[in-house]
């Protein structure tokens, strides 16, 4: 590993020994897996489950009579109370190791893989097994958020924060004849907690949106028609009632050097506006030539202002700027293993659930609907506990 900074060493200015976060899932129910997890077959291939050992779990009732039981993928412990440097320097060279890039997987095991690990699963990585289904290709850089004075959230928006994280920048979908679907998910490391994570797209298509990267992107994303039927839309009903909404709550609740919010306050919903990087918006590229665009992309660019909204009801305002902080590569990590985890907007209506009240007044309503406060109802088998 790379030589740890100062930060980093304990009192006797030693090092300490770095620790990784794999560890081996759990199930609800505090059972040993004996197989891998995976929605594997079920109900719609809902939920991410494993065959279990000694008879724990959830008998099959079937010869041979086996036990399994529904996966949990919680934070390992160990891992996360390091500092948010000595994870960003590992994860780092984990991204920049081995620069093949991946490819997108066929769009049928979106249909056979869980939506509700997209929300669950508490790792910096992706589950033994699972594919990167959606965003399937993309250029990892550094980047570094820099918080306006005069923001009014707390955590990694805090007024005045300067925090240190990755973007991943590719499109949604395997490219079009008529360009791609441009998204970002970003993350950054917490000091003795989870990582924050930051997931925004311009609009769900399935089609070409021209070549530029650099559009206007949201953490809520513009309905399209027939949303509801849209297969995707079908699997993420899944796992929420606001298919179209992420929230921002566990964004806001820590800061990047791991101080906790009292009480966590943040937007409704955060808009990237592009900054002074764009790409040529009308000429055809391959999926290599796309990549090779993100590479050029100076280190410290602006690339994106970042706006939200504190309310359904309230207008768009200036919170901060996104800065790369490295140049950008492919990476075969970042394609393979690299994972962000979405959060339900219920979470966030938990909080607020006077944003139920006005919500119907926002231009982008729940779909489909309705907006609720409850989490549970979307997990898997929490009724079973």
């Amino acid at each position: 590993m790379d030589e740890c900074h100062l930060e980093d060493a304990d009192v006797s200015g030693s090092c300490p020994q770095y620790i990784e976060q794999y560890t081996e899932p759990t199930t609800l129910k505090g059972c040993k897996c004996k197989s891998n997890c995976g929605a594997h077959d079920g109900v719609l291939f809902r939920c991410d489950w494993c065959y279990t050992e000694n008879g724990c779990g959830i008998s099959t009732m079937i010869p041979p009579f086996q036990t399994y039981d529904y996966c949990h993928y919680l934070s390992n412990e160990n891992y996360e109370k390091q500092t948010w440097q000595t994870k960003s320097r590992s994860l780092w060279k984990k991204l920049t190791e081995n620069d093949t890039r991946g490819d997108f997987p066929k769009p049928e095991y979106l249909l056979v893989e869980s939506v509700q690990t997209s929300f669950d699963n508490q790792w910096d990585h992706l589950p033994h097994g699972r594919k990167k289904v959606l965003h399937g290709v993309g250029s990892v850089c550094r980047v570094r958020l820099r918080i306006s004075a005069n923001s009014p959230y707390t955590g990694i928006l805090a007024a005045g924060e300067i925090s240190e994280g990755f973007i991943r920048m590719g499109s949604a979908i395997k490219m079009k004849p008529d360009g791609i679907v441009p998204g970002n998910s970003i993350k950054f490391m917490r000091t003795g907690v989870h990582s924050a994570n930051l997931l925004t797209l311009h609009k769900v298509s399935s089609k070409g949106l021209g070549w530029d990267h650099f559009i206007n992107q949201s953490t809520h994303v513009n309905q399209v028609e027939n949303f509801k039927q849209w297969v995707g839309g079908q699997k993420f009903n899944q796992a929420t009632n606001c298919i179209n909404k992420l929230g921002h709550s566990d964004l806001c609740t820590w800061s990047q050097n791991g101080t906790k919010a009292a009480e966590p306050i943040f937007p409704w919903i955060i808009h990237l506006e592009p900054g002074n990087i764009h790409f040529p918006p009308n000429i055809p590229v391959t999926v290599d030539e796309l990549m090779n665009e993100y590479s050029k992309i100076p280190e410290r660019s602006l690339i994106y202002t970042l706006h939200a909204k504190a309310s359904p009801k309230a207008e768009l305002e200036h919170v901060g700027v996104v800065e790369t902080a490295s140049k950008c590569q492919t990476s075969q990590y970042g394609d393979k293993k690299l994972f962000f985890r979405h959060q339900r907007i219920e979470e966030d209506f938990a909080l607020r659930p006077e944003w139920l009240k006005e919500i119907d007044d926002d231009e982008k309503p729940c779909d489909p609907g309705p907006a609720s406060t409850e989490v549970s109802v979307r997990q898997c088998a929490r009724d079973a506990l």
